[in-house]
């Protein structure tokens, strides 16, 4: 069962994906790279520079601690740029419970590799990853607009769980065991 969320990078992405898995009743950390913008993200209760207009809901906990967000983590949601993954994944690989799953919603590739973000992923951690892609934008999803997406894992168990997690009424989740 999850019990914890851990979204990893609060840009527009980071930050909808949170409001879609907080509605869902979920306990859903926001981890923001920047104290003073995590400040500003926690009185405003909005991503007034990649969101505006859109409310963060109370019971999203955003923090500046990524000790605080991985902790007890059941699920980890990467959603960082893609030239800021390496960095991230140093800081949590050792931080990180071996059971705790990994989706990557981040977009793009590793310009330096030219590999997959999942690639540079499974370099880095051993844990079972996921990815999730699809025809979506932040603004759209956050704003309940219809919104259709796959969630891919070599585990098919892995992308059947996270599609439960994060499937609801406006945001339709199908699953795959292609991750490419």
């Amino acid at each position: 069962m999850i019990k914890k969320i851990a979204v990893i990078g609060a840009g527009g992405w980071g930050t909808a994906i949170s409001i879609l898995l907080a509605k869902r009743k979920n306990h859903v950390v926001l981890y923001e790279v920047f104290k003073q913008y995590a400040k500003i993200l926690d009185k405003k209760r909005e991503n007034i520079i990649f969101l505006k207009g859109v409310k963060i809901p109370k019971n999203i906990i955003i923090t500046n601690f990524l000790s605080e967000a991985l902790n007890n983590a059941d699920v980890i949601v990467l959603a960082v740029p893609s030239k800021y993954i390496k960095n991230v994944l140093r800081k949590i690989k050792n931080k990180i419970n071996k059971n705790t799953l990994v989706l990557s919603v981040i977009k793009g590739i590793d310009c330096k590799s030219l590999k997959r973000i999942t690639e540079v992923i499974k370099k880095n951690i051993k844990n079972k990853i996921a990815v999730l892609s699809g025809p979506s934008h932040a603004e759209e999803v956050s704003r309940k607009v219809p919104t259709a997406v796959v969630i891919a894992s070599k585990h098919k168990q892995v992308a059947k769980i996270l599609q439960h997690l994060f499937s609801n009424d406006y945001f339709r989740v199908y699953t795959s065991e292609d991750v490419i």
